[in-house]
């Protein structure tokens, strides 16, 4: 629930990142982090709060990149942000259409042919997905699916973000193929 201030790199020892999906509900491990993996950046890509906790497993040291400094040498280096004639072109090429909201905002409206896996969700699910494949994420502003393709540039996949998210798409009467 804090405000995202640093990115925070594993430069020796083992973390465990942690969310709980409700205020009563148990800490679901989300995911285990070894020397070299990052943590942080959601907060900081979607400027909403902080939405995991993070533990340390072993002894161990962090490096941490401020915000300041994290959005000029990170952030907007590696993502790649689409308009969305240039997301339908990618999509219409093959590229898999990623809606990165919760899922009861998925429910309420969506993208044709966009699959489903929330931001909060996204990291411990990424292994399901091709890395063989783009991938073009979303949401309602583009915040989040800033957040969600950092992550995937993180490990490997060839991750786009649709610029002003779904929001821009409701702004026009045809979305150019993404309905």
């Amino acid at each position: 629930g804090d405000k995202g201030d640093y990115f925070y790199i594993i430069k020796s020892g083992r973390c465990r990142v942690v969310q709980k999906p409700g205020a009563a509900a148990p800490g679901v491990v989300v995911a285990d982090l070894a020397v070299g993996d990052g943590f942080g950046e959601d907060a900081l890509l979607s400027d909403a709060p902080r939405n995991a906790t993070v533990a340390a497993l072993t002894a161990g040291s962090l490096m941490r990149l401020a915000k300041s400094d994290f959005d000029p040498l990170l952030k907007e280096p590696l993502l790649q942000r689409l308009t969305q004639a240039e997301a339908a072109a990618l999509v219409a090429a093959g590229a898999l259409l990623l809606d990165v909201r919760l899922e009861n905002e998925y429910k309420k409206l969506n993208l044709r042919g966009s699959v489903n896996i929330s931001l909060v969700q996204l990291r411990a699910r990424a292994e399901q997905l091709d890395k063989n494949r783009k991938i073009v994420t979303y949401c309602d502003t583009g915040n989040r699916s800033a957040a969600a393709a950092f992550l995937l540039e993180e490990r490997g996949f060839d991750a786009y973000v649709l610029a002003d998210g779904i929001q821009a798409l409701r702004e026009v009467s045809v979305a150019d193929g993404l309905h």
